[in-house]
């Protein structure tokens, strides 16, 4: 579960090194399309394991809300 909280930021900024690299072209794309239906898939699922499970912390808890 923690893994989805750190895929969240890294996969967009995965793909803006990979065009700012590549540069914009046929093969690049459609990365940004499909980093926003990664993203989009990680939190439905992120979403439903939080509604069966709970709340979730990561990186030891450094992030985690206190109410």
């Amino acid at each position: 579960m923690a893994t989805l909280i750190l895929l969240l930021p890294i996969v967009p900024a995965a793909v803006a090194a990979i065009i700012a690299v590549a540069g914009w072209q046929p093969a690049t794309a459609w990365l940004p399309t499909v980093s926003c239906l990664t993203v989009t898939g990680l939190g439905i699922t992120l979403a439903a394991q939080v509604l069966d499970n709970g709340p979730v912390s990561t990186a030891a808890g450094q992030f985690a809300s206190t109410r």
